[in-house]
C-alpha cells in the first residue's frame, strides 16, 4: 500500500514500528499530552498573526495570550514557561521576515511536508521551532531539514 508519510511519521516508525502501525494504519485512539504541541501552536499562530496582519507587538501579545488561554496552558507545567515561549515570538519579530505565504502543505507521491513561512521574493523558507535545541537533538533538526 502506498501512502504519503511525513518526517514525524518516519521518526515514529524508526523508534517503534508497532506504535506507528497502531496509530496510522489501525487508527487506534490514544490519549496524548498535547501541551507542547499547543504551546508550539501559540507561537506559530502569534508569529503568523504578527506578520500577516501587520499587527503591533501589543496586539500580537494579546493574541498570544488568548491562544495560551484557549489551550488552558496555565493548567499545565508549561505555565512557568509562558514568558520563554513569548520570547520566541519576539525573536521571530526581530528577524523582520517578510512572508509571502504561511502554512504551506506540500504533497509529493510519498511525502507530505509543511513549511511555516515562505518569502518568495528572497527565497527564504522558515520552519519555526518551539522546542529546546541542544546537542541531544541537533541531528534530528538536521534530518528534518533534509527531509
Amino acid at each position: 500500500m502506498n501512502r504519503p508519510t511525513s518526517f514525524s511519521q518516519n521518526k515514529m516508525f524508526d523508534e517503534c514500528p508497532r506504535t506507528w502501525y497502531y496509530k496510522y494504519i489501525k487508527k487506534v485512539p490514544t490519549v496524548d499530552d498535547l501541551k507542547y504541541a499547543h504551546a508550539g501552536s501559540c507561537i506559530h499562530d502569534a508569529i503568523e498573526f504578527y506578520y500577516t496582519k501587520n499587527a503591533t507587538i501589543d496586539a500580537t501579545k494579546e493574541f498570544f495570550l488568548k491562544e495560551w488561554a484557549k489551550y488552558k496552558l496555565e493548567d499545565t507545567s508549561l505555565k512557568y514557561k509562558k514568558d520563554t515561549y513569548w520570547n520566541m515570538v519576539l525573536r521571530a519579530r526581530d528577524l523582520e521576515f517578510k512572508p509571502t505565504s504561511c502554512e504551506l502543505k506540500i504533497f509529493f507521491p510519498d511525502v507530505v511536508a509543511y513549511i511555516d513561512e515562505l518569502d518568495s521574493q528572497t527565497d527564504h523558507i522558515v520552519d519555526w521551532k518551539s522546542s529546546t535545541r541542544g546537542d541531544w537533538n541537533e541531528s534530528e533538526y538536521k534530518l528534518q531539514l533534509q527531509f
